[in-house]
C-alpha cells in the first residue's frame, strides 16, 4: 500500500532490526532486497543504452532511477547543495531530496511518486524524472527497453 503518515503497519522482526540498523524506512530497505523476476528496462535515448543498471530499483510497482545518474547520463550538470543534489539541464534547476516535493526552477513542485533516498542517492520515478527533465519516455518495449526523447 502507499505511505499514508496515519497507519502504522507490522514488517516483522527481522525487517524491522535491518530498518533501525541501517536507518532505512520499509520501501528503501525492499528496494534494495533481490528484486525476483521484476526486472528494470534498459533506457535507451538517441540510440544509445543508458548505463543505469547499477542505479535503478522497481519500488512500488513503478520503475526508479538515481536522479543523479540519470542527470549525468542524459549530460545535464550536477552538484551537491548543502548535501543534496541539484540538477541544470538548459534552462531548469531542479532540487532533490526525499519526499513528496521538489524545487524547480525556484518553486515548490509536487510530485507524482515520493522520492526515495538509497545509498547516498535521491531516487525518483521514471515518470517524474522525465517530466521534470522536459523529457518523455516511451512505451516498454518488447525487448525491455524503453525509449526517452528531448
Amino acid at each position: 500500500f502507499r505511505f499514508e503518515p496515519w497507519h502504522y503497519r507490522y514488517v516483522g522482526v527481522d525487517a524491522a532490526k535491518a530498518c533501525m540498523g541501517k536507518g532505512l524506512t520499509f520501501e528503501e530497505y525492499t528496494a534494495q532486497l533481490p528484486a525476483g523476476d521484476y526486472r528494470v528496462p534498459t533506457l535507451v535515448r538517441n540510440g544509445t543504452a543508458l548505463n543505469l543498471a547499477d542505479s535503478s530499483v522497481m519500488l512500488d510497482d513503478q520503475y526508479y532511477f538515481s536522479a543523479q545518474a540519470f542527470a549525468k547520463a542524459i549530460g545535464a550538470q550536477v552538484e551537491v547543495v548543502d548535501g543534496w543534489p541539484v540538477i541544470t539541464r538548459g534552462n531548469r534547476t531542479l532540487s532533490l531530496f526525499p519526499g513528496h516535493t521538489c524545487v524547480l526552477d525556484g518553486q515548490v513542485t509536487l510530485l507524482d511518486s515520493p522520492a526515495a533516498y538509497l545509498d547516498g542517492a535521491v531516487y525518483l520515478s521514471l515518470p517524474d524524472l522525465c517530466r521534470l527533465l522536459n523529457l518523455s519516455a516511451g512505451a516498454l518495449t518488447s525487448n525491455f527497453t524503453i525509449n526517452i526523447t528531448g
